[in-house]
């Protein structure tokens, strides 16, 4: 699920929120009234897959040749 941001109708506060594809509104948690997705899209993703860390430190013995 991305991240989207949203602002609202009424009071303009502008919030990012972890909603399913597709979304296009949502209700403001200030005023209850509704919220108009941005046109921003952020993905965050480093390293190698699922945020895990190399653990290779040294090179192996086979690497020398």
């Amino acid at each position: 699920m991305p991240f989207y941001t949203f602002k609202c109708t009424k009071c303009n506060t502008q919030r990012d929120e972890l909603v399913p594809m597709g979304t296009e509104s949502t209700k403001c948690a200030t005023c209850g009234e509704p919220t108009v997705k941005q046109p921003s899209f952020r993905f965050n993703a480093t390293g190698l897959p699922n945020g895990f860390a190399s653990s290779r430190t040294k090179p192996r013995k086979d690497d020398d040749k």
